[in-house]
């Protein structure tokens, strides 16, 4: 597939996941960053620009069936970011490390082979800390494993961002934390909390754009990157949202059960054999068995 001749002298970055809250800041940062930009989503980013295509595919449609030339670097956006969205579709975590692995062998039949921006979380930290890996983190965490797999063995340069709760200054997801927030704040309706210790860390989405296009220019060299704000406490976090709209909402902390869910990791035990079972006690039979 030729790409029109305005392409000639920008290179082609591929997004997947461009239509999401990341991914569409990113394709707008790159192509003022002088990129051609090649939006891989099943919704429309809707960015009007000759300098843009974009494909209503998913990950693996577009990469089995569309053959572009001379791409110089794929970002890979693509995954609901909601941790606890994958308690309620924990299918969602195959489907994430399926899309890794199809870009992953996509690359690696290339003879000039770009380089693969993977997009992960730092909620792989907190659910490690926590010994309560949730399907998302399982995902992400695989998918790093395996990309840092190819990268060794099949040459393919990548790199590895790990966000934690991205904000904007306008147009924050409606299904987010902040959006939430705010948006009940303004209507003064009481809000219920379900954990007063839990944190947020707000990373500016500019930062990571300019991340990424540090990446693309060769100006980072370390394979992992985080993309990590300062903690701020939910209740901290709503008292600053509530002085800010004048708000008359009540903030209702909603009391912890008595019953815990286990987080105690199994110990691993080996299963011990007789000594007559071991291996080197049996050498001699079983050789004599296999030549018979």
């Amino acid at each position: 597939m030729q790409l029109k001749n305005s392409t000639i002298n920008r290179k082609k970055i591929v997004i997947t996941g461009a239509a999401g809250f990341v991914g569409r800041s990113v394709v707008e940062k790159l192509i003022r960053e002088n990129y051609f930009v090649i939006s891989v989503d099943m919704n429309d980013p809707k960015i009007k620009s000759k300098y843009h295509k974009f494909y209503k595919l998913t990950v693996k449609k577009f990469f089995s069936k569309k053959k572009i030339k001379n791409i110089h670097a794929i970002l890979h956006l693509a995954s609901d970011p909601r941790n606890n969205y994958y308690y309620i579709k924990p299918d969602l975590a195959l489907e994430n490390i399926s899309n890794t692995f199809i870009i992953l062998n996509y690359i690696k039949t290339l003879k000039i082979k770009p380089m693969l921006i993977f997009s992960s979380t730092k909620q792989i930290e907190l659910d490690t800390k926590e010994n309560n890996m949730g399907p998302y983190s399982i995902s992400k965490k695989f998918s790093e494993e395996i990309i840092s797999f190819y990268s060794k063995n099949y040459g393919i340069k990548s790199f590895i961002i790990r966000f934690t709760e991205v904000f904007s200054m306008n147009d924050n997801p409606k299904n987010k934390a902040l959006k939430k927030l705010i948006d009940r704040c303004s209507k003064n309706e009481d809000i219920v909390v379900n954990d007063s210790n839990h944190n947020f860390e707000f990373i500016s989405i500019n930062v990571i754009c300019k991340g990424i296009v540090k990446i693309l220019k060769n100006k980072i060299k370390s394979r992992f990157i985080n993309f990590y704000g300062n903690k701020l406490s939910i209740m901290d976090l709503l008292n600053k949202i509530k002085k800010n709209l004048k708000s008359s909402s009540e903030i209702k902390v909603r009391k912890k059960s008595k019953k815990r869910l286990s987080t105690k990791i199994d110990k691993e035990v080996n299963f011990k054999s007789i000594k007559t079972e071991l291996f080197t006690s049996r050498l001699n039979q079983l050789i004599k068995n296999e030549l018979e």
